[in-house]
């Protein structure tokens, strides 16, 4: 445990209390009286509360090291405990480490090129060398202006400690991608268009902060704080305000438009990692991690209070899909790689499908009928069509976190780690019909 101590004095000094905590608490439930059907659980929801704690607060891989010394702590019983303790530990450890960040590769950079139903937008290696570009993880946001453009999108930098500031916001126009615009700032996530595509607000995950910006130059107009991590934003411009969601924060703050003026905040049961808008019926779908024991929650965009929830004591979703016409909310387990179907009106789960392990992302093209998959581990976005078939597979690269369906031509775009891709969807579904056209 030296080892353990001596890491978090090095690498974060804040870790420390925690270690302490979680130490006295691991020697408490192994000198006390506890069953099998108890230790281990303990035990488990000790070391995973750490972990999710110093994950946040250090580089994945140092919180994935400090945890498995606190592992080797807690195993003090008979080797069928120990080895069921250290595999269910392990599997939680693994899927964790998928989010540190990966280093460009050249030679996937060739075949993303190469993609027949790829048209690539921006790409990291092309616009910055070699060391420039190894700073970027992906795309956290994609957002298209009303008459198309331009398109937006935040980038994610790579985890790396010491980093310096970074392009981390880009505008370009489409019908001329070399015409771009980038603001040099910290870890911005989420971004909205308002006052008819005038300013840009975009939530500051590093610094706490919301931040509006002129859409033309992407200069900063104002900024305002808000509570730890904040993620999503959901516009509201028929009432002029809108709201922003924090990472691992059961609370949503409600801010004026254009002012920035806070209204006030609600505190419910979801945990947003990325939600989806029903503007007809006024409410919000809410794909949860880690802090809430439901993997979907259903949020009165009214009352911004949790009125319905799906998938107990699931672990991680970051993604999910609205298909209103059928009334289906399609969510993503990153873990398994299933997407589970729950029935809007009724909110039971009514179907399933699979995918690759990694998912995330999942959006419903209502223009097309299908279901577009993006996966942070398998490289593929994969489109499915609405009863669930593998239509097609297009290499787009590892972390997709985001597709996005421009609101006028429903041109589909996608980011991965290489950068901002468009997907030539309406050429794969037309070769798609003809390789599955009956032959006379």
């Amino acid at each position: 445990m030296l080892v353990a101590i001596y890491m978090t004095i090095t690498y974060f000094p804040v870790v420390i209390s925690a270690t302490a905590v979680v130490l006295i608490l691991i020697a408490a439930v192994n000198t006390g009286r506890f069953n099998k059907s108890i230790y281990i659980p303990l035990n488990i929801f000790l070391l995973t509360a750490f972990f999710i704690f110093s994950a946040f607060r250090l580089r994945t891989d140092l919180a994935i090291i400090i945890t498995i010394c606190l592992l080797i702590a807690a195993v003090k019983r008979t080797r069928f405990e120990t080895g069921a303790g250290i595999l269910l530990n392990i599997a939680t450890l693994i899927i964790f480490s998928l989010f540190t960040g990966t280093t460009l590769n050249h030679d996937v950079v060739q075949l993303i090129k190469t993609e027949k139903y790829v048209k690539p937008i921006f790409l990291f290696s092309d616009n910055y060398n070699k060391q420039d570009a190894k700073l970027y993880n992906g795309l956290n946001r994609i957002v298209v202006s009303r008459d198309e453009r331009y398109v937006y999108f935040t980038a994610k930098e790579s985890r790396k400690d010491g980093i310096p500031q970074y392009d981390s916001l880009f505008r370009i126009e489409l019908d001329r991608p070399e015409n771009i615009k980038t603001w040099h700032h910290d870890r911005l996530f989420d971004l909205a268009l308002i006052d008819n595509d005038t300013k840009l607000l975009a939530t500051d995950y590093k610094n706490d902060r919301l931040w509006l910006l002129n859409a033309e130059t992407l200069k900063p107009i104002r900024s305002v704080a808000t509570k730890p991590r904040p993620l999503n934003i959901v516009t509201d411009e028929k009432h002029r305000r809108f709201i922003v969601t924090h990472e691992g924060l059961t609370s949503f703050l409600i801010f004026s438009l254009p002012n920035l003026r806070l209204f006030g905040a609600q505190f419910n049961h979801a945990c947003p990692e990325w939600v989806t808008v029903d503007p007809d019926k006024n409410f919000m779908y809410s794909s949860n991690v880690c802090s809430l024991p439901f993997l979907l929650s259903e949020v009165d965009l009214r009352t911004l209070k949790t009125t319905r929830k799906q998938f107990p004591l699931r672990f991680i979703s970051f993604g999910n899909g609205l298909d209103r016409k059928r009334g289906r909310i399609y969510v993503s387990v990153i873990v398994t790689g299933r997407i589970r179907v729950v029935d809007q009106k009724t909110f039971r789960r009514i179907g399933a499908f699979m995918t690759k392990p990694g998912v995330r992302s999942v959006v419903f093209d209502e223009k097309r009928d299908v279901i577009y998959v993006g996966n942070m581990i398998d490289p593929y976005l994969r489109v499915y069509g609405s009863d669930y078939s593998l239509l097609g597979k297009i290499y787009i690269g590892r972390i997709c976190r985001v597709i996005y369906i421009s609101p006028k031509s429903n041109r589909v775009f996608a980011g991965s780690m290489y950068g901002l891709l468009e997907i030539k969807i309406d050429d794969l579904l037309r070769d798609s019909k003809k390789k599955h056209k009956p032959q006379p």
